[in-house]
């Protein structure tokens, strides 16, 4: 397969600009992975990284695609000390009517769907991810921050960096911008003369406060991961307690719309104690917290639609949180952006086998596959989301009709395991959201409702 240049560039060290350098590699003779942070040789905080000591979800389609790219990649997470959990039997929800095994509190008894995710910290997850990509030969990492791009030819930009007070100019033949949240590549397209890309948020102002708990044997819940939730809208406040590494405990606990957790200890406890159910002050009252209480605050959604764009740099595109930031609640986005990176090296595969290798047109054909790959995972947390009046966004007009459709569902999985797996299917964004309007799976949802054959 021949190569598509010479230097690939990735703006970012993230979970996402490490899976993008490893797929760049392999049609490019060189990837730079410029990261601010010295990257640490364990798994260990980064300041790059304000929200890593909260939960995270790493989905079955972000699991399948690391696999993918990285022979040997759960194994390592698991010699590392993630915890397997398996869905549909070990994850607990408790709601004000009792314990349940799904979100809705439909099913009371504990159902093996078949497959396996992994409960780790941030740092591990990205270490590991890291420490594969480290074996690619082709991938170094360069300290320095990204102060800009600069046009070098009608349709091509370079990347500008600084680094111990000098800036410096790195030509790429593709730039991938991993940078996150943060950042500013749509500023300087436009500044360079691109357009300005469109944007839809949602104001979901969500707020996180976390830290981790030694738990004793005897103390600690029988599942490694219990959520603990309310009636929505009525509920504010959510608390997650999931085993990690080393047998520690890490309890994130969220608030929304004004609901804020305290980064002290008593605070803390206090704010767990107003969840729907006094379980988990109870169970963190008993141990031992091992860890500073780290806050961190989500005021929006933010989707850039550079599908839209009628003209962007043909060597320019960006992956992960620099498209689409969701709301880190549902944990989509390690997975989002994992499937974005394999359609990248789905695109990058098909030009490098064509007889005359070439970029033109990729970009656009990528966002459009981006775009798709973000449409069900926007939906599934903006439905939720949503359902907060206070919540700032425009609505579907059909939201109402989804939620009531979602209940049914939900109430229809204790007697039909099929659609009990495709529902935890779906939310791991294995099967597209569209499989829920299957018109036979339909039908059957709007018998349960009305009681009468459709």
């Amino acid at each position: 397969m021949k190569q598509l240049g010479g230097q690939a560039v990735v703006i970012g060290g993230s979970i996402a600009g490490l899976m993008a350098a490893r797929v760049a590699a392999d049609h490019y003779g060189e990837v730079t992975v410029i990261e601010r942070d010295t990257l640490p040789a364990t798994a260990a905080p980064r300041p790059a990284i304000p929200q890593g000591a909260h939960a995270h979800g790493l989905l079955l389609a972000g699991e399948q695609v690391m696999s993918r790219l990285y022979p040997g990649f759960t194994a390592s997470l698991r010699a590392a000390g993630a915890v397997a959990v398996r869905a549909g039997r070990d994850v607990l929800y408790q709601l004000p009517r009792g314990a349940a095994y799904s979100p809705g509190g439909s099913m009371r008894q504990a159902r093996d769907l078949g497959f396996d995710v992994y409960s780790a910290s941030r740092e591990l997850i990205e270490h590991c991810v890291r420490r594969h990509t480290q074996q690619t030969p082709n991938v170094r990492f360069e300290t320095g921050t990204v102060t800009g791009l600069s046009r070098r030819h009608p349709d091509q930009v370079d990347v500008l960096s600084q680094r111990e007070g000098n800036t410096l100019r790195h030509p790429a033949d593709l730039v991938v911008d991993a940078s996150g949240r943060g950042t500013r590549s749509a500023q300087w397209l436009q500044e360079a003369g691109w357009p300005a890309v469109e944007q839809t948020d949602l104001g979901i102002d969500i707020a996180y406060a976390s830290a981790r708990w030694r738990l004793a044997q005897d103390q600690a819940p029988g599942v490694p991961q219990v959520l603990y939730r309310g009636p929505v809208p009525q509920t504010r406040r959510t608390g997650m307690l999931a085993r990690i590494e080393r047998d520690q405990w890490l309890v994130t606990l969220v608030g929304r719309l004004g609901e804020v957790p305290p980064a002290d200890e008593p605070g803390f406890l206090a704010f767990a104690g107003g969840l729907s159910t006094p379980a988990l002050r109870a169970l963190l009252s008993q141990g031992e917290r091992i860890s500073a209480i780290q806050t961190y605050r989500v005021p929006v959604s933010l989707r850039r639609h550079y599908e839209r764009l009628p003209a962007l740099p043909r060597n320019w595109l960006a992956v992960g949180d620099a498209i689409c930031s969701f709301n880190p609640v549902y944990g989509q986005g390690m997975s989002v952006a994992a499937l974005q990176v394999q359609a990248l090296q789905t695109l990058l595969q098909a030009r490098a086998a064509a007889p005359s290798p070439a970029l033109q047109g990729m970009v656009a054909e990528y966002f459009q596959h981006a775009s798709q790959i973000i449409d069900g995972a926007w939906s599934l947390a903006a439905r939720q989301d949503l359902a907060f009046p206070e919540t700032r966004g425009q609505r579907p007009p059909d939201l109402a009709e989804r939620a009531r459709y979602g209940a049914a569902l939900e109430a229809l999985i204790p007697e039909d395991p099929q659609l009990h797996l495709l529902l935890a299917e779906v939310f791991n964004l294995t099967r597209p959201l569209s499989a829920l309007d299957d018109p036979a799976l339909r039908a059957r949802v709007l018998q349960s409702v009305s009681g009468t054959p459709h």
